[in-house]
């Protein structure tokens, strides 16, 4: 598990950072904080992205294929899930793990505790 203060430490270090929110939420068309967009140098893999039509967690495979879609390969040494306020980030956590990346923890405070947050950066 990870702080805003751990996650503002890592900006501009190798550590990924995966926004689970949906792409509006992501490009700041809509937020349920104060302020809107995501976390400078965050990628956007939707959590609906990570399960198939039934409901269940993609296999392994095609969830390494999705996070490989937008640079999340392994070579990081830590990825950083976050969302609203953390529910959905666990579960991309978990995704990951499933994936094969142990290298990886979730921003609990997710964007309500980093959106509403005037000190810290987005984009």
């Amino acid at each position: 598990m990870r702080t805003g203060d751990q996650v503002m430490a890592a900006l501009g270090a190798p550590v990924k950072l995966v926004d689970v929110r949906s792409p509006q939420e992501f490009s700041g068309e809509q937020s349920r904080a104060k302020r809107f967009g995501h976390i400078p140098g965050a990628v956007n893999v939707p959590r609906a992205s990570l399960v198939a039509p039934d409901g269940t967690l993609l296999p392994p495979e095609a969830l390494r294929e999705k996070f490989a879609q937008v640079g999340i390969d392994g070579r990081a040494p830590e990825i950083v899930t976050y969302c609203n306020a953390g529910v959905s980030a666990s579960f991309g956590l978990l995704a990951l793990r499933v994936a094969g990346f142990a290298n990886s923890a979730v921003y609990d405070g997710s964007w309500k505790d980093w959106g509403n947050d005037d000190r810290r950066p987005i984009a």
